[in-house]
Order: structure tokens, then C-alpha cells, then sequence
């Protein structure tokens, strides 16, 4: 709140500013706000002119960047900012981790092919051009990321096009999650389906059935057979195209 200390301050200098100044409203609420105030004189007499400016939106917004920054900066999902060229400009501390590149290496001396394999390095690309290019909306991707150290990573691959006030395209932000382990359970799941696992696949409650690629049924289960009009022993070979809701 202004103070007699203001004032005097006013008084020897005539002029101050306070970017963050507190004031209360007539109805009670606090707000900050930028204080400007001149004084000179008119006529002989001293006036002060006062300009006030309310900021709380912009302090709102300030705090609210302030508290992403903290989001991303903790997060475990490695999150990277990154030119069209594929230049790092960004590195969070959850992609130190992941890929074994310090914060420095990463946002400094890197470019974003350097994690991508050689054989997707044109898919990944393709993606970058396709935002350079006006692309506002991209679907989200599993990739396959290198670790300094060599190894090969799964990810979810979340893209983001950034933009500048005049709603320029200036970036990509890219959030990655690394699913490698949850993919080896599922391949592990996989495995055991399979026709010499019928029994251990009767014993679910729920109704299950494996495919080739190409359509038919490896396995169906007692419950969906049922359901198709084919009992789990002579299901090999039918296909569900058509058998099953859409």
C-alpha cells in the first residue's frame, strides 16, 4: 500500500514507479497494480498525476507460468523444445534422466535426430515439416528412441507446435514417456496366449479370443464361442470379420 514514504519519495525525486504495487478497491478486494506519478508544476503549484494500471491478470498468468515451468521442469516424462530444424532448445530433467544427456549437452550442443534412430530419422522429420507447414493437430505416437549409453527405448510421443504472440509457428514441444518395460510385459502376455495355453485362457472370466494378422482365430475362449456359434475347440481358422458388433 502507498505510504508517507512514497510521498516523500515522490516529493525529492517527482517521479516514481512501483511495478508490483498492492492497492485495496472499495469493496475490499486487493489488487496489484503498476504506479506511475509525476510531479510538476502548474501555475506555480505542485500537482500530482497519478497512473494506475491493473496487472493482477497478467501477475495471475505470470504465477500460473511460474508453476508449469515447476511441472515441466520436475516431471518424469522427458519433455524437449526444439526448432524445425530438430535443434534442442529446451531439455527437462525427465529427459536427462531417460536418454543419459545432461540438461547442458541437451539444450545446447544437441539436435533431436541424435536420440532418434537412423531408420526413423524420415518419419520424425516428416512430422517436423508437417508443423513447419501449418499442421495444428498431431495424433499421438510411439516411437523409438536411443539412449546415450545405446540403448533402444519405446515411447509415447506426444507433439505439440509452438507459437509466438503474433501467432507465428517458432517450435515443437515434445512430451515422451518411456513404455519399454510395459511393452515387454505385454509381448510376455502375448506369449502365453496362445493354443497351448488354452487352459490358463479358460480360467479368465473374460471373454477372449487371439487373431492372426490376417483374420482368423488362433484361440477363442468357451464364453465367446458361445457367442459365435463355435465352441473353443473347433474355433482355428474362423474368421470374427462380420461375426462381431462394430
Amino acid at each position: 500500500m502507498p505510504t508517507r514514504a512514497n510521498f516523500a519519495e515522490l516529493q525529492q525525486k517527482e517521479y516514481i514507479r512501483y511495478e508490483d504495487m498492492a492497492l485495496e478497491t472499495s469493496d475490499g478486494r486487493r489488487i496489484e497494480v503498476e504506479f506511475v506519478s509525476y510531479l510538476y508544476l502548474v501555475n506555480q503549484q505542485k500537482v500530482i498525476q497519478c497512473n494506475i494500471r491493473d496487472i493482477s491478470g497478467r501477475k495471475r498468468a505470470e504465477e500460473n507460468i511460474r508453476r508449469m515451468a515447476t511441472v515441466v521442469r520436475d516431471s518424469n516424462d522427458a519433455i524437449t523444445i526444439s526448432d524445425f530444424e530438430g535443434q534442442i532448445t529446451a531439455w527437462n530433467r525427465g529427459a536427462e534422466l531417460m536418454y543419459g544427456y545432461s540438461e547442458a549437452e541437451g539444450a545446447c550442443r544437441m539436435s533431436i535426430w541424435r536420440i532418434t534412430p537412423p531408420a526413423k530419422r524420415a518419419e520424425k522429420k516428416s512430422v517436423y515439416r508437417a508443423a513447419a507447414c501449418g499442421a495444428k493437430r498431431f495424433p499421438r505416437l510411439r516411437r523409438k528412441r536411443v539412449t546415450k549409453d545405446g540403448r533402444v527405448l519405446d515411447v509415447w510421443l506426444t507433439v505439440t507446435k509452438l507459437m509466438d504472440d503474433a501467432g507465428k509457428p517458432i517450435g515443437i514441444a515434445s512430451t515422451e514417456r518411456d513404455i519399454t518395460a510395459r511393452k515387454r510385459e505385454a509381448e510376455k502376455c502375448a506369449s502365453r496366449a496362445s493354443p497351448n495355453s488354452a487352459s490358463w485362457l479358460r480360467s479368465l472370466p473374460q471373454l477372449v479370443w487371439t487373431c492372426r494378422g490376417d483374420g482368423p482365430c488362433d484361440y477363442l475362449s468357451p464364453p465367446v464361442g458361445g457367442i459365435h456359434w463355435h465352441s473353443g475347440a473347433r474355433a482355428a481358422g474362423v474368421r470374427l470379420v462380420g461375426s462381431t458388433a462394430p
